[in-house]
């Protein structure tokens, strides 16, 4: 009996031991560190291939009308502000009315390309600048009258449009500059434009401006 009690007691004595242990907390891992962000990739500017660009400037000098024609007389200038040659320029001159269409139409034309070049084709050196003078002409039977209101309604009256239009071209590309003008009688730096009669016998002005028209391109 002894010896059982002994051996109990051990038992019991084991299992009390094993109930009174602390129990082992696992240790808290620490997270993995963020990598570090990577550096902004460099920005790379584009290189714009070299290329030829014509600008366009008219100078009217004079303008009125004829026994069978409104007629401007100009002087027409560009200069190539590319960096190479414009080659193969194609000019296109043309003499217009102010109408309510008249902004649709040019913009069709200066979509367009140019079949027919007034002059002969002709290049022009990056830097260079040409001049050419003549005269642009829109028959009397064809010219849209401007409808007038209040003082002065029941005149005829004339408002001419002059456009200018190019194709060119260059090693690896090709462009269109295109310009349209208003010319009027000059009254002044402050003062509109004056129209052109059709009523009254021909007469070619000297005292004449141009403002841009507001229809343009330049590709």
């Amino acid at each position: 009996m002894a010896l059982v009690a002994v051996c109990a007691g051990v038992a019991l004595y084991r299992r009390r031991g094993g109930a009174d242990e602390a129990p082992v907390e696992e240790e808290a891992v620490a997270p993995p560190p963020e990598p570090s962000p990577l550096p902004p990739a460099p920005v790379v500017e584009a290189v714009t291939a070299p290329r030829a660009r014509v600008a366009i400037t008219l100078e009217v000098k004079r303008a009125g009308t004829n026994l069978l024609s409104a007629a401007v007389e100009y002087r027409i200038i560009l200069h190539n502000a590319g960096e190479v040659d414009a080659r193969a320029i194609a000019l296109d001159l043309r003499l217009f009315g102010v109408d309510p269409a008249l902004e649709r139409t040019l913009e069709a034309l200066f979509a367009a390309p140019i079949e027919r070049a007034v002059v002969a084709r002709f290049d022009l050196a990056a830097g260079a600048t040409a001049a050419l003078e003549g005269t642009a002409m829109l028959p009397r039977d064809i010219m849209p009258p401007l409808a007038v209101q209040g003082i002065g309604e029941g005149r005829a009256l004339f408002v001419p449009v002059m456009t200018v239009a190019l194709d060119y071209g260059w090693d690896g590309g090709s462009g269109r500059s295109a310009a349209s003008f208003v010319v009027g009688l000059d009254r002044g730096a402050d003062a509109k434009l004056g129209p052109f009669r059709l009523d009254g016998a021909p007469r070619m002005h000297d005292r004449v401006r141009q403002l841009p028209f507001t229809v343009s391109r330049d590709d």
